[in-house]
């Protein structure tokens, strides 16, 4: 809080309940001093590209203050206020009109958005002020929503504490500087931690008060116990509040307030006569109907109210004080002082107040120092989380369906966000074209099938991002099928609760990790029900489990088969017996995740945990019986003194065998647990259905080898042999243990140290990775502050089987500064592609080529300006087995009519273009462009006719025969090419996509197809540049890399290159090089000597040193042999994905 007091308090509480119309609004910001406008002007109203039923939900608008941008280059910040209609979709206006509004507008903007009483009345009832942020420039820039939601009656101090930090410094600042405050002041990292810091100041507090007000329970002497229950009361309460939020306590957004200031009043006990009643007797009791003595509040069910014994129900003292709302240290002082929210946040839109995943931050912050590395436990910040569950689902949808990378990428991209990409008319690339109605439904049905495990769930980070990520997926899916969700539905509250249900898995060490997260999967639902017709909530407890997720041995002795080798008809009677316990234990944990019979879910939960004990009894049993019969076997050979020492390790191992087999039949049968998790019976359903998971995510604990007890060590060493070693971390064993749950083809995801890639103890395990997985991403963070602590993480994604020779992956190091929110954009821009069988590595050398590439993209200038933005991409026909014909069909449609001659084009494809070669092998296009009357070419019209229903615009929305939809003839080429008359000029043509440099100089006035790009130029030199070591090594950098090590030379990547202009002696020269090498086709001795001196001249023309020119010539060299050769024809099938 020592932030907070350097800020003189500018607004008061009574500012903001005061605050009722927009006068008092300009009011507001000429207390926050700034340069107001003299009073309130409405003035028109219209940003185009925002539908009509969001334009009618708006009053209008009033420019409030502007900040500079009186002077040519000055930066310019603008305050303009939004009223809104009473009723109106309040957080889609908000939300359409912050972007469209900083899209279209220069400079930076605070917009305030006034929302008035629905029931007509204008006098405002909430302020929304939003700080607008612009991700990326150009066609494609994004914007990023920091939300401030202020209930003007009930304004909190987080408010006041917000809006304070916002007023206009005395001294005056530019507006940039001015800028960047607001941006720190709405900053959610800033309140959660300031949050941090109190609550775990007042847990302190609770648990010395709970301790000392009740001596007669025993429990609360021991530490973990007595944090235990205070975590549990804890979180109900704050669980109430994001009910509260919801309209769930009786719709009184005051209830916990009210209450607490009823028992005050009525000398009761808070804890007695409000929460134990609310918490054990209505939140978790069905009723008949939904009023209770607390009015009309919720049956939740799902556990989280669920009386247990170490609740001390009527027995446990909690005074008042605890709670207090009027003093400083009371829980509910504290709570109420804050915002709660239900929004869930999206990396485009955050609200600045409290969500649930707060509650996982504050439960990895409560751990002691000394825990911490016991546990090995750090909080995955979110958008690494959400990096790795996009990374891993691209993967498994890749696996399942054939779907190309692009509209893959499109839709990852708006699930994440919520927002479709657009291209540069504002039209979702992602479409019934580029995803029709076959493919859609084959993507949903993935998304049902998938099965995902995090087995160190902690606070539940990753199964919520992969909950996330699924709904945003299938809301895209919707979007592009013509129906609308809004978020907060039934209907998405429906969509989580299957996929909670079928694809979510947690395993965790710590019983209080796996309560937290139950807590947070069980928020994610109520944020989207229905706040009167709440579903109760779902149990949990076979879902998200408290176990060891790497010991499922007893010193090394298998409890429990890991699987049967046998068909079914070859099983013994006990196995029989098993398999049909399994079976059941499938159908008892169905009906136990949502009761819906008579039978209770406390009956439902005792059968499943007597059935999972019947079947490791049976287990145990019939191992004891065979080790015994071995036994029993041995013992009769001891006459035989040879036999005797050949069979003595055997008989004595057979012996500790039998006596720990005992030792846990009898824990069983005595009620109780064993110190293992068996994935195989408590995940049963997964191994019958898939023989694993299909994704393993987790962020393991790190733990060092010397906190690692000896016994749990020695345990490890036995069980995982294939990667043991005496000084490995504990997370090693983590990997053997993923690969063992994944089936065949399964994606392991992990987030850990990347020590395992230099030191020693890493060895064995980097050679099961490279050996028995293909690898897919490596992302090392080096000294990037990724985690509170110097973890030195990497993200590793691999798939488990066998990699071909030649099978590359994609890594990256990161330099100390990166930006997590653009980390999905900074690794495909950046990553090198790297092949598996040198070993499975982080990039070498990787700050030398960073440092270099920083220096050479510095220099010159960007080859777009260079060109003038002259880039243009080749012509996308919609139907090309319509639009290109070979010799023999042009001569064919010359000949019935000569015009024809005027529209056909000589064409080049893709296929026919490579480095110095050009070869179009006489084809052509029918090239009947925009506005083209085709009755003045009957010969075409007639070839074309044949192809009419394929060629005809599909309406928008529906789907079938037909190209996509747009504002086109069924004859002419699908999309305009206004520029066609550049395809005429001399151009340097290349490829979209090739493993390397493939430029050519094309002087014959071919029209490119759409996997080709031009430059129209007379610079021929420019060819050679393009195609020299230095420029195709910046390129490499930050381009992406696909399949089979090919890169990308779109427009994006290309207008970066940096172009020093070489003297006109060397453009003379280079040219004559291209001509030369043109004429050889780029082939034989003579090529590589004229190449070697294209290199020596452009490396000159950049000035770089011997060292420098060393450093790109040992890239290249790694690439060559990373590549081999004769990877063409892989480029003309990666070309088919994106190829229309």
């Amino acid at each position: 809080m020592a932030a907070r007091s350097s800020i003189s308090p500018t607004l008061t509480k009574r500012d903001l309940e005061t605050c009722t119309d927009i006068t008092s609004v300009f009011t507001l910001f000429r207390k926050l001093r700034y340069p107001v406008e003299a009073m309130p002007i409405h003035v028109p109203f219209d940003i185009g590209d925002l539908p009509g039923n969001l334009r009618d939900g708006i009053h209008g608008r009033y420019p409030v203050a502007q900040i500079g941008g009186s002077q040519p280059g000055e930066s310019l910040l603008s305050v303009t206020l939004f009223d809104l209609k009473g009723g109106a979709r309040k957080s889609a206006i908000i939300r359409g009109v912050a972007q469209a509004w900083t899209r279209r507008f220069t400079g930076e903007h605070l917009l305030v958005f006034t929302m008035n009483d629905a029931r007509g009345q204008q006098v405002i009832e909430h302020l929304a002020f939003v700080n607008t942020r612009r991700l990326g420039e150009g066609a494609h820039v994004r914007v990023k929503l920091h939300k401030l939601l202020v209930e003007r009656s009930n304004p909190t101090r987080h408010d006041l504490d917000t809006l304070n930090r916002i007023v206009f410094p005395a001294n005056g600042i530019s507006a940039g500087q001015f800028y960047k405050l607001q941006c720190e002041a709405f900053d959610v990292e800033r309140l959660t931690n300031t949050f941090y810091h109190e609550y775990a100041r007042r847990f302190q507090l609770a648990q010395k008060r709970i301790r000392q007000d009740n001596p007669t329970i025993a429990a609360f002497a021991e530490p973990t116990r007595l944090h235990t229950f205070t975590q549990r009361l804890f979180g109900r309460v704050m669980f109430l509040y994001f009910l509260q939020k919801k309209g769930a306590l009786n719709g009184d957004h005051q209830f916990i307030k009210s209450r607490y200031e009823a028992a005050w009043e009525q000398e009761e006990n808070f804890y007695r006569f409000v929460l134990e009643p609310l918490f054990f007797q209505t939140l978790n009791m069905p009723r008949l109907e939904a009023r209770s003595r607390f009015g009309r509040v919720p049956y939740l069910n799902g556990g989280l109210f669920a009386p247990d014994e170490e609740d001390y129900v009527g027995q446990v003292v909690l005074a008042n004080e605890l709670f207090d709302i009027r003093h400083q240290d009371g829980l509910l002082y504290f709570l109420e002082n804050h915002n709660f929210t239900i929004e869930e946040d999206t990396p485009l839109e955050v609200e600045v107040a409290l969500d649930p995943e707060m509650l996982g931050k504050v439960f990895e912050n409560l751990l002691e120092e000394e825990e911490r590395g016991k546990s090995g436990t750090f909080y995955t910040p979110r958008p690494v989380v959400t990096f790795m569950c996009r990374e891993a689902l691209a993967a498994y949808l890749t696996r399942q369906i054939h779907i190309a990378n692009e509209p893959l990428g499109w839709l990852l991209d708006e699930a994440e966000t919520g927002e479709p990409v657009r291209d540069k008319n504002g039209q979702p690339f992602l479409n019934t074209h580029s995803l029709p109605r076959s493919l859609r439904e084959q993507v949903d049905r993935a998304l049902e099938q998938v099965r995902v495990l995090d087995p160190a769930v902690g606070s539940g980070a990753f199964p919520l991002g992969m909950l996330a990520l699924l709904v945003g997926v299938r809301r895209a899916l919707f979007r592009v099928g013509g129906v609308s969700v809004e978020h907060q539905t039934p209907l998405v509250e429906g969509w989580k609760r299957n996929f909670i249900r079928d694809c979510l898995y947690g395993v965790d060490v710590r019983h209080e990790a796996i309560e937290i997260a139950r807590l947070r999967l069980w928020l994610s639902l109520v944020v989207d029900a229905d706040p009167f017709e709440m579903e109760p909530l779902p149990n949990l407890d076979f879902k998200l489990m408290a176990g060891d997720s790497l010991i499922e041995t007893i010193d090394g002795t298998a409890i429990y088969p890991t699987r049967p080798d046998r068909k079914a008809n070859q099983l013994s009677l006990v196995e029989s017996e098993t398999q049909r316990l399994i079976h059941n234990l499938r159908t008892l944990k169905e009906e136990y995740f949502q009761p819906s019979g008579s039978r209770s879910a406390n009956v439902i939960k005792q059968e499943i945990v007597q059935t999972e004990r019947a079947i490791v009894l049976a287990a145990l049993r019939e191992r004891e019986q065979q080790n015994q019969e071995r036994l029993d076997h041995l013992s009769k050979s001891l006459v035989n003194v040879l036999s005797t020492q050949a069979n003595r390790a055997e008989i004595e191992a057979l012996r500790h065998i039998i006596q720990i087999t005992q030792q846990a039949m009898a824990n069983l049968e005595a009620g109780k647990e064993l110190p293992l998790f068996l994935y195989r019976l408590h995940f049963a359903s997964i191994f019958e259905e898939k023989d694993g998971f299909d994704i393993v995510i987790a962020n393991p604990p790190y733990v060092r080898h010397e906190r690692i007890p000896q016994e749990t060590l020695r345990t490890l060493k036995a069980t995982y042999p294939n990667v043991q070693h005496g000084m490995a971390d504990l997370y090693v064993y983590f990997y053997a243990r993923a690969l063992e749950l994944l089936h065949d083809g399964g994606t392991l995801t992990f987030i850990s140290s990347n020590k395992f890639f230099r030191a020693g103890y890493g060895k064995s395990l980097r050679a099961l990775l490279a050996s028995q997985t293909q690898m897919q991403i490596i992302l090392d963070f080096g000294d990037a502050p990724v985690f509170d602590a110097a973890a030195y993480p990497c993200i590793v994604l691999t798939t488990k089987g066998k990699p071909a020779p030649d099978y590359f992956y994609r890594g990256l190091v990161t330099d100390n500064h990166i930006d997590l929110e653009r980390l999905n954009t900074i690794f495909e821009s950046s990553a090198q592609t790297l092949l598996q069988a040198q070993g499975v590595q982080p990039p070498a050398s990787n700050s030398a080529v960073s440092a270099l590439v920083q220096k050479l993209m510095l220099m010159g200038t960007p080859l777009g300006r260079y060109v003038n933005n002259k880039m243009y991409f080749g012509i996308k026909t919609g139907l090309n087995k319509a639009f290109m014909i070979d010799q023999e069909t042009r001569n064919r449609l010359v000949a019935e009519d000569p015009r024809s001659a005027e529209i056909i084009k000589p064409l080049l494809r893709g296929r026919n273009v490579g480095r110095y070669v050009i070869n179009s092998m006489g084809q052509s296009l029918i090239f009947t462009r925009r506005g083209i009357d085709i009755k003045q070419y009957p010969a075409i019209e007639r070839y074309l006719s044949q192809f009419r229903e394929d060629l005809q615009p599909r309406q928008p929305g529906k789907e079938g025969l037909g190209r996509k939809p747009g504002n086109y003839q069924w004859y002419e080429i699908q999309d305009s090419v206004d520029y066609y008359g550049h395809f005429k000029m001399p151009k340097i043509i290349y490829p979209d996509i090739a493993p390397r440099a493939e430029f050519s100089f094309d002087r014959s006035g071919a029209y490119p197809d759409a996997t080709l790009f031009c430059i129209p130029t007379h610079a021929v030199y420019l060819t050679a540049m393009l195609n020299s070591n230095l420029l195709d090594f910046v390129l490499m950098q930050i381009s992406p890399v696909i399949r089979g090590g090919f890169f990308r030379y779109k427009n994006l990547y290309m207008q970066q290159l940096p172009i020093v202009e070489p003297t006109l002696e060397d453009q003379t020269r280079l040219a004559a090089l291209v001509d030369q090498l043109q004429a050889l086709e780029g082939q034989g001795p003579e090529a590589v000597v004229m190449e070697r001196e294209v290199d020596t001249i452009v490396y000159q023309t950049y000035g770089l040193s011997e060292e420098e020119i060393a450093e790109i010539e040992r890239w290249h060299a790694g690439r060559r042999a990373q590549l081999g050769a004769g990877r063409r024809g892989q480029r003309d099938a990666v070309n088919k994905e994106v190829e229309v």
